[in-house]
């Protein structure tokens, strides 16, 4: 009896835990990699033959497939450290699309954790950047055109 009563605990321990880690990770639709994958995993997965090339920071290569509205960075390890977002990506963080508004942004995921304006030009940021945490591991930076529509999100650990 005593173990039944630990085994009914784990078990609701195990699906619990598993079925908010799922909900977690739902909350990025239509991208399967992620921050951390490789060259090989984005390769099987896009089915593409394109090879990183090199990016302006040093030790650094870049893979954007245009069709798909992505771009992955991987640093001197191989190893995705950023995914840039960009129309024609079809997917969403948390239901919030590229070229939604900064109003829809709001209504689905709430306040951003935190606000960054970029370089100033002209006495105006060129661009501002709207942080959220999709999940426990990721953060999703959200930049905004000038139509203040979603026109870039990145995402990092």
């Amino acid at each position: 009896m005593r173990n039944s009563k630990w085994t009914c605990a784990g078990v609701f321990l195990v699906f619990g835990f598993g079925i908010n880690v799922a909900a977690a990770q739902h909350r990025i639709e239509g991208l399967p990699i992620k921050v951390g994958d490789t060259y090989e995993e984005v390769k099987a997965v896009y089915q593409t033959d394109l090879k990183p090339q090199p990016t302006s920071t040093p030790g650094s290569t870049g893979l954007r497939l245009r069709t798909k509205g992505v771009w992955f960075f991987f640093g001197e390890v191989g190893t995705i450290y950023t995914i840039r977002l960009e129309a024609p990506f079809p997917g969403n963080i948390g239901g919030v699309k590229i070229g939604d508004s900064f109003d829809v942004m709001t209504s689905k995921l709430g306040d951003p954790v935190k606000i960054e304006n970029g370089p100033v030009m002209g006495g105006k940021p060129i661009f501002t950047k709207y942080i959220y945490y999709p999940d426990d591991v990721t953060t999703a930076s959200i930049q905004l055109g000038s139509d203040k529509k979603i026109e870039i999100i990145f995402l990092t650990k």
